[in-house]
């Protein structure tokens, strides 16, 4: 438990440090940290501070890239990343 307590502050000290606006934040979260299955929740949670609208327009912003592909609606759609995010 404290293991796993330790990999969330970790995550979350992480989001913070990086640099730029919050839209590059969720981004960087996205493409480098998160899972390659996640749902908006867990980005929510691994970047404090940033509103679901925001993180709503960079997984739009994403998607039309090809780098992340939703799979459902509403609050149980999951995201996951394309091979293509792999080499941002």
């Amino acid at each position: 438990m404290i293991a796993g307590a330790y990999a969330v502050f970790a995550d979350r000290a992480a989001a913070a440090r990086t640099p730029g606006t919050k839209q590059q934040r969720v981004r960087e979260h996205i493409l480098r940290h998160a899972p390659a299955t996640f749902r908006l929740a867990d980005i929510r949670t691994a970047v404090p501070g940033i509103s679901d609208q925001t993180i709503r327009l960079v997984l739009e912003q994403l998607r039309n890239e090809g780098k992340v592909r939703v799979d459902g609606t509403g609050r149980s759609a999951s995201w996951n990343r394309t091979n293509t995010a792999l080499f941002e």
